[in-house]
């Protein structure tokens, strides 16, 4: 086969598109290294179908879509189309039905960022086994001689017998029919192991007819023993239908009868009606006069009902002004009897007074006299005082009458300050009786005020009753 032309486009470092012509029998790319000499074979193995990115010098296969570069932005899809020579009519006859008839055979490979792949072929979608098959035999392909890199010469030449076989069964081209070989092989295979799985359902079917000619001669009878009973079914209907109209028959003559009958109860019934609204009538009128009866009776009881509930009232109030009555004479003993307590009290504290009064006076005049004495015992110790210095060489007997003076006159002081706390208590005791006797004439007041309400309600219980 014979290369008209190569079309790159976004593969590698072809940003652009570009369309290489191969119109000379050799061809020569020259350049510096890292120009992209190389790439333009891997465009040609990869536009065959190379499947693995190692062969074209990459990671993945991603990696052959262009990158991107600091002036140029990434390409989303990597695209090569090889464009073959079909006019040698002896060759083309060697190819399949569908590609002979072209001048020109285009085979092109696209791969988008996203995985997807496509393969056409003169711009018809294809399968990557029909680009294969296109080129077997031809010495063209990712692993045939037609394309020989750097270091495949040596690889060539260093192979084992079995890879050189490969090339020469290539360049002989019989690769073609030795791989429909192995495919006749592979589904010669897979038609043994169909046979294999078709001999296990025959067998299995086999030991299933028993079963299934028992469950057909069942259904057979099922068939039979069900026309049987749809002929009984039939029979039996058609005795149930003489049935019906003989008896359709004998009910015939007698709904006649009956309703011969029916009527006649009709007129009497309508005659029993008539007679029937007159005795509503008559019931109407006896009822209208027992209502009114009713009404009075009911109206009669309603003011004995009255009159009774009156009766008990006055009864209850009657009762009730007797215990308040009892109660009010109960309470009137009462406050009398606190009265004359509270009177007897109030005699006790005008005694209690009249002798704390006389207290008092005695313990006035006790004051009077100790204070007298006091200034006499003032006076006589100033005098002592005086005569201090000159009776000190009496000293001796004079001390002790000084110490028994200076005792007595605090004695004596100790005294009067008794004597003026027992007049402050005094006092006290005075106010507080006094208030106790207002306390008792406002309490004694009031009392006279509820002794008079009493004798007015007991007044007004006399006039009730």
């Amino acid at each position: 086969m014979h290369i008209k032309k190569l079309e790159i486009c976004g593969f590698k470092s072809f940003v652009d598109k570009t369309v290489v012509q191969f119109d000379h029998d050799v061809i020569g790319i020259v350049g510096p290294n890292g120009c992209g000499k190389s790439n333009i074979v891997d465009a040609i193995r990869w536009c065959m179908g190379e499947q693995s990115a190692k062969h074209l010098r990459g990671r993945a296969m991603e990696d052959v879509i262009f990158n991107g570069s600091e002036s140029r932005p990434q390409h989303g899809m990597a695209e090569v189309t090889l464009t073959f020579d079909n006019t040698d009519k002896a060759y083309a006859e060697t190819l399949p039905l569908e590609f002979k008839d072209f001048p020109e055979i285009a085979i092109t490979r696209r791969l988008y960022r996203d995985g997807t792949s496509e393969y056409l072929v003169n711009k018809t979608q294809v399968r990557l086994r029909d680009i294969t098959d296109l080129f077997l035999g031809t010495g063209v392909g990712t692993k045939a001689y037609s394309i020989v890199e750097q270091g495949r010469i040596g690889q060539i030449v260093s192979s084992r017998p079995a890879d050189r076989r490969l090339y020469i069964e290539e360049a002989a081209g019989i690769t073609k029919y030795k791989l429909r070989r192995k495919q006749a092989e592979r589904k010669m295979d897979l038609t043994k192991q169909n046979l294999l799985r078709v001999t296990d359902i025959v067998n299995e079917i086999d030991r299933t007819r028993a079963g299934l000619k028992r469950q057909a001669a069942k259904a057979e009878r099922y068939v039979q023993y069900r026309s049987e009973l749809e002929d009984l079914f039939l029979h039996d209907a058609a005795h149930r239908l003489l049935e019906l109209i003989v008896t359709e028959r004998v009910h015939s003559g007698l709904f006649s009868t009956a309703r011969e009958e029916s009527l006649r109860l009709t007129a009497q019934m309508s005659e029993g009606e008539n007679t029937l609204l007159q005795a509503r009538a008559e019931a109407q009128g006896i009822e209208s006069r027992y209502e009114a009866a009713t009404a009075g009776a009911a109206a009669a009881e309603q003011r004995l009902t009255q009159q009774e509930s009156e009766v008990a009232r006055a009864a209850d109030r009657q009762t009730h002004l007797q215990d308040r009555l009892l109660a009010l004479g109960n309470e009137q003993q009462e406050l009398e009897a606190r009265l004359a307590r509270m009177s007897t009290e109030e005699q006790e504290i005008a005694s209690r007074m009249a002798w704390l009064e006389q207290d008092e006076t005695s313990r006035d005049a006790e004051a009077a006299a100790e204070n007298e004495q006091r200034d006499k015992l003032l006076a006589n110790e100033a005098e002592a005082d005086k005569s201090v210095s000159e009776l000190r060489a009496r000293s001796t007997g004079l001390q002790s009458e000084e110490a028994s003076a200076r005792t007595r006159v605090e004695s004596l002081a100790q005294r009067t300050t008794e004597l003026e706390q027992r007049k402050q208590q005094l006092d006290q005791e005075r106010c507080q009786l006094g208030t106790d006797v207002e306390r008792k004439k406002l309490e004694e007041q009031s009392l006279g005020v509820a002794l008079e309400h009493l004798e007015a309600s007991r007044q007004e219980c006399d006039t009730e009753t």
